[in-house]
């Protein structure tokens, strides 16, 4: 799932693998290039705001600041 692609990218980012993140962003915004991180934050269904909240910082990191 897709959702699965952008939380392995910041999973680089936690890991210190910024590298792979952002070259990960890159490989899925080619497969998806009208990805929108704010609809992406509207899907996810997180109980805690504040985990959203370190998903989505991750995610920046690696370059998806759409």
């Amino acid at each position: 799932a897709a959702s699965d692609v952008y939380k392995r990218q910041a999973s680089y980012v936690a890991m210190g693998r910024e590298e792979h993140g952002r070259s990960a962003a890159q490989h899925a915004l080619q497969i998806e290039p009208e990805f929108s991180l704010g609809e992406y934050a509207e899907s996810q269904p997180y109980k805690n705001q504040s985990d959203l909240d370190c998903l989505l910082a991750r995610l920046r990191a690696a370059g998806l600041n759409q």
